[in-house]
C-alpha cells in the first residue's frame, strides 16, 4: 500500500494541478526526450554515411525495421500498460497498479527475449526478406546481432519503464533517462567508429555505441523506478489478493 505523503506532488498534479498547468509540466519534458530520441534514430545513419559506403548505409536501413518492431512492442507494455495503471489510479485501485505496472515490467523482459531469439534464429531469412543483398547482408548482420539480438531487452525494457514513470507523474524522470541514452550514443559513435575500432568495422563500432547507450538509459530508469516505487504503487513485484509480496 502506498504511503498517505505520495500524494503531496504527484497526486496534485493528476487530481488538482490546472490542466494548462499538468499539460506543460508533464508534456514539456516528454516533448524534449522525444525530440533527442529522434536524433537517436538517425544518428547512427548520419555517422555511417560519413563513411561513403552505400553498403553500410544500406545495411543499417534495412534493419531499422526490426528497430521499429521493438518500438512496436514497447508500446503494447508501456503506452497500454501505463494507461491501465493511470485509470486504476484514479480509481484509487493501488493493489491492482501495482501489479499491471510488475506485469508491464516482466511481460516486455519476457517478449523481448522472445523476440531476440527468434530474430537470431531466423536472422539470414528476415534480413534476406527486407532486402539485403551479398554485398549488405554481413554488415547487416554485425549490427542485428549487437543491437537487436543483444540489444531488445535493454531498449525495449527502456521505453516501458520510461512510460510507467511518466503515467506515475515521473515525466522529467522519464525524459532524462531516455535523453542521456541519446545524448550517449551520439558521443560514442565517433569513438567506436572512428578511433577504437579498425577502418571497416564502422558498422559494429555504431552498434556498440547503441548497445551501450540503452543499456545506460536503462540502468537509469530502472533504478529511478525502484526509487519511485518506494513511494507510488509502481512494482517490481506481484502481490496476491491478501497483499503478500512475492517475487515474478
Amino acid at each position: 500500500m502506498i504511503s498517505g505523503k505520495t500524494a503531496e506532488s504527484k497526486t496534485y498534479i493528476f487530481e488538482s494541478m490546472p490542466v494548462p498547468q499538468a499539460l506543460f509540466t508533464m508534456g514539456v519534458p516528454t516533448v524534449i526526450s522525444q525530440l533527442i530520441n529522434l536524433a537517436y534514430n538517425v544518428v547512427d545513419a548520419f555517422f555511417i554515411g560519413r563513411t561513403g559506403s552505400s553498403y553500410m548505409m544500406a545495411a543499417t536501413t534495412l534493419v531499422l525495421t526490426l528497430t521499429m518492431m521493438v518500438v512496436a512492442i514497447s508500446n503494447l507494455f508501456g503506452v497500454g500498460g501505463g494507461s491501465l495503471y493511470a485509470r486504476l489510479l484514479g480509481t484509487h485501485q493501488e493493489e491492482e497498479a501495482g501489479r499491471v505496472s510488475a506485469f508491464s515490467v516482466y511481460g516486455a523482459i519476457a517478449v523481448a527475449a522472445l523476440y531476440s531469439a527468434l530474430v537470431g534464429i531466423f536472422m539470414d531469412r528476415l534480413l534476406r526478406a527486407l532486402g539485403a543483398s551479398d554485398a549488405t547482408i554481413g554488415y547487416a548482420r554485425q549490427y542485428t546481432w549487437i543491437v537487436i539480438v543483444a540489444g531488445t531487452i535493454p531498449a525495449l525494457l527502456s521505453l516501458v519503464l520510461a512510460n510507467l514513470l511518466r503515467n506515475a507523474g515521473y515525466a522529467g524522470k522519464a525524459s532524462i533517462g531516455l535523453s542521456s541514452g541519446g545524448i550517449l550514443n551520439m558521443a560514442l559513435d565517433p569513438l567506436f567508429m572512428f578511433v577504437l575500432l579498425p577502418k571497416g568495422c564502422e558498422v559494429m563500432g555504431a552498434a556498440i555505441a547503441t548497445l551501450i547507450s540503452n543499456i545506460f538509459a536503462c540502468g537509469f530508469l530502472l533504478m529511478a523506478y525502484r526509487n519511485a516505487s518506494r513511494k507510488e504503487a509502481l512494482s517490481m513485484r506481484f502481490r496476491d489478493a491478501s497483499g503478500i509480496s512475492a517475487k515474478a
